[in-house]
């Protein structure tokens, strides 16, 4: 028995290496594709510029765009802006995010609280709040609060519904056998059903980020004292392309590197599924 039991051991252990050494194969290959769709498009973007297929006045140069970027960054400029936005950002998601999972955990466990406040919420979260933005301004002013309000907007129903949808989607299944195995209600929220809504969850964690971007973003672009997005208003009024351009880059990179993070926490807490 226990020769058998090493045997199956060593037979996962295999099976779980060349799992990984496939993985990183494919992560690699992945990469370089990647790196490959963008030096095609930089050269692609440098010869239209040389060989005047592009205005280089509204989309600027490669060469232009790097000077930009290293006189940002060299000068310190950027840091004041970076980080307001980054501040704006993460607080907006973090108080959208909590309060929305935990306003799906409970539409999702009472049906009177849903079918009562269900219609009320749908409507409101109908409203454009790219529309609202100016009002969100008029009421909490041109600091960083209008920002994460306008951020929160977003996110909670973000989560919110994503929260609902997958906690109700778990297979019934799978909590009548928890119940008859002797599980707590506790237990079966705990264990079963926060699990199995998990890839639900981070999807809408996902979303609710990039949406809470592109809220405070809109929000500094509207009125702001400073930020990556008065910024990108600065840089377009002066008819900047670099500056605009540029700026977007590091929105960009900054967004890239938040959703691989999150990524990779969503795949360490949702290992066992796989």
């Amino acid at each position: 028995m226990t020769s058998e039991l090493s045997a199956q051991q060593t037979l996962n252990e295999a099976l779980e290496t060349d799992a990984r050494r496939d993985r990183t194969k494919g992560d690699l290959f992945v990469a370089v594709l990647r790196l490959a769709i963008v030096a095609l498009v930089i050269l692609a973007w440098h010869f239209g510029t040389e060989w005047g297929w592009l205005d280089a006045f509204f989309v600027s140069t490669p060469l232009e765009v790097v000077e930009f970027l290293v006189e940002f960054f060299g000068t310190g400029l950027i840091w004041p802006h970076l980080g307001t936005t980054v501040k704006e950002i993460f607080m907006g998601f973090a108080v959208g995010s909590l309060t929305g999972v935990l306003a799906g955990m409970l539409l999702s466990r009472f049906v009177t609280l849903r079918r009562i406040v269900g219609p009320l919420l749908t409507g409101i979260n109908s409203l454009p709040r790219v529309a609202l933005a100016p009002l969100f301004i008029l009421w909490f002013g041109i600091g960083s609060a209008s920002k994460v309000w306008l951020s929160i907007s977003l996110v909670f129903f973000i989560v919110m519904i994503s929260t609902e949808a997958g906690l109700n989607n778990v297979d019934k299944e799978y909590q009548v056998m928890g119940r008859v195995m002797g599980a707590s209600e506790r237990q079966v929220f705990t264990k079963v059903l926060m699990p199995g809504a998990m890839l639900n969850i981070f999807a809408g964690l996902k979303l609710g980020m990039v949406y809470s971007i592109l809220a405070v973003v809109f929000g500094q672009m509207l009125a702001a004292r400073n930020g990556l997005g008065q910024q990108l208003s600065f840089y377009a009024g002066t008819f900047r392309a670099e500056g605009v351009i540029g700026t977007l880059l590091v929105l960009g990179a900054f967004a890239m590197a938040i959703n691989s993070g999150m990524e990779l926490l969503e795949r360490r807490l949702t290992r066992w599924q796989r």
